[in-house]
């Protein structure tokens, strides 16, 4: 954890309680405890399709998520920043199969596709969920997905920021384009 923030970089729960908010409250104090730090957001492993979930999560302070898959823009629920996740590695790689079932081309073009339909809806901040496992020499074409997506993303213009990045912005009234 302290060489991920040295890089810079923040630190957040990938979560894995879904009870109520006391149970939520729990696991982040765990985190805080165990690493001296602050956590104001999550992550849920698997994601989550209970829009419920928000609403404990906020309860039990969290100041973002990014657990639900979606279409639209991020949102508040109460306190809480809510990120949908728009495009996921497995699901464009997988395409609906057990195993890798598109070639790099056409990954990259769905993503593309994707990418410019949330641009065109006005969706200001698009999340793209990439498991690290995934990038290395192992799964080249995964790999090769999400640095082509990146450099292609960079090209038309697109910015980055990180979850922390884009609630300071959206609480400042900033919106990217």
């Amino acid at each position: 954890v302290d060489a991920v923030r040295a890089a810079g970089h923040d630190v957040a729960i990938h979560g894995i309680e879904r009870g109520d908010a006391a149970a939520l409250r729990a696991e982040r104090l765990a985190f805080e405890t165990a690493y001296g730090l602050p956590c104001r957001g999550m992550r849920m492993h698997y994601l989550h399709p209970d829009a419920s979930l928000l609403a404990r999560l906020a309860e039990a302070g969290y100041a973002w998520d990014s657990s639900l898959r979606g279409d639209g823009p991020a949102h508040d629920v109460g306190p809480l920043q809510a990120f949908p996740v728009h495009l996921m590695d497995g699901d464009i790689m997988l395409a609906g199969r057990r195993h890798q079932g598109v070639d790099l081309a056409a990954a990259l073009e769905r993503t593309q596709q994707r990418l410019q339909q949330l641009a065109a809806a006005g969706v200001d901040y698009a999340s793209l969920l990439f498991h690290d496992r995934y990038f290395s020499a192992g799964h080249r074409t995964w790999r090769n997905w999400y640095c082509g997506t990146l450099a292609w993303a960079r090209a038309q213009g697109f910015g980055f920021c990180s979850y922390e990045e884009a609630v300071a912005e959206r609480a400042a009234g900033k919106r990217r384009t």
